[in-house]
């Protein structure tokens, strides 16, 4: 599949890959096939997992949204959301949103409940924790990254130089209390949990 994939979601037996311009492509884990002896899918892999379906993304009343990266937010207790993002090398404009995950399982339109946006440049991903946004932006090749978080209605508050150089998509994890996450550049990839401070871990 030619895209970029700049973000993963896995919820149960889909996998679900960001399209950058489209929305989701939809894969079925259920559909990973085995290549018979001798046979070689793309890069040499000896396992195929042919695309089930996709996820269109549409827009109204503004600019359609850049599926850069995503994740899923299971800290409400009003349902499970899937949350996603846009990178921006300036961050004019850019945001993040999020919409209700169960229509999508179900093959229903879904729209977005809460956009926000952060004009934060560089944003490299973004996930959802008891209301708050955690979203980590990159600072190019030879500088550490930043950790931001905040609520809807208020600025973002920055943590500088939180993560390593490069990093990419966050993911919560409750029994850690923190963001796993993982930088891109050759010779510095890491893949690792971030702890969140802990006057985070209270709701408010």
């Amino acid at each position: 599949v030619p895209v970029h994939a700049g973000g993963l979601v896995w919820s149960g037996d889909l996998l679900l890959v960001a399209d950058t311009r489209r929305g989701m492509r939809v894969f079925d884990l259920r559909d990973l096939t085995r290549l018979p002896p001798g046979a070689k899918g793309f890069w040499g892999c000896d396992y195929v997992l042919p695309q089930r379906g996709r996820w269109l993304a549409g827009a109204s009343g503004s600019a359609p949204l850049r599926w850069s990266f995503a994740s899923l937010d299971r800290t409400d207790p009003a349902g499970t959301w899937l949350v996603a993002g846009e990178y921006s090398a300036k961050g004019v404009g850019a945001r993040v949103t999020r919409l209700p995950l169960e229509p999508l399982l179900a093959g229903e339109r879904a729209e977005a409940v809460e956009v926000l946006v952060t004009d934060l440049p560089s944003m490299q991903g973004v996930a959802r924790v008891d209301g708050s946004y955690w979203v980590s932006t990159s600072a190019g090749r030879r500088h550490r990254g930043h950790l931001w978080t905040g609520r809807p209605g208020s600025p973002f508050t920055q943590m500088a130089e939180a993560l390593p150089v490069g990093p990419e998509d966050v993911s919560y994890d409750p029994t850690r209390r923190g963001l796993w996450t993982q930088t891109e550049h050759p010779g510095q990839r890491f893949v690792f949990c971030a702890v969140l401070p802990a006057a985070s871990r209270v709701q408010d």
